[in-house]
């Protein structure tokens, strides 16, 4: 990993851990789709604020990187309701609870 890469990482981390701090509702915005090691350490950092009991985090991203995120949450997150907002030309607002 480059250390751009860790920066960026590091950053995402400390402005999640600040949210909890904070208890206010999680806003992701996904800067470099085409990395997965990024979208991993995200869905990674959201399991760890589902865990804290922190609910209905918001995801704002393009489709792609919600896509991914959506597949790792179904896996471990299914409790979980998330709040999806794609920035494509084509919104999409949708409720993954139900199912």
């Amino acid at each position: 990993m480059s250390s751009a890469q860790c920066i960026i990482t590091e950053s995402i981390t400390f402005l999640i851990n600040l949210m909890l701090l904070l208890k206010v509702k999680l806003v992701l915005t996904s800067l470099i789709d085409e990395l997965d090691y990024l979208n991993l350490s995200i869905s990674a950092l959201l399991l760890q604020y589902s865990l804290l009991g922190q609910s209905n985090p918001i995801l704002v991203g393009n489709s792609l990187s919600i896509r991914r995120l959506l597949r790792f949450k179904d896996l471990l997150l299914n409790r979980s309701c998330f709040l999806l907002i794609s920035v494509n030309k084509r919104p999409l607002l949708t409720d993954s609870s139900s199912g």
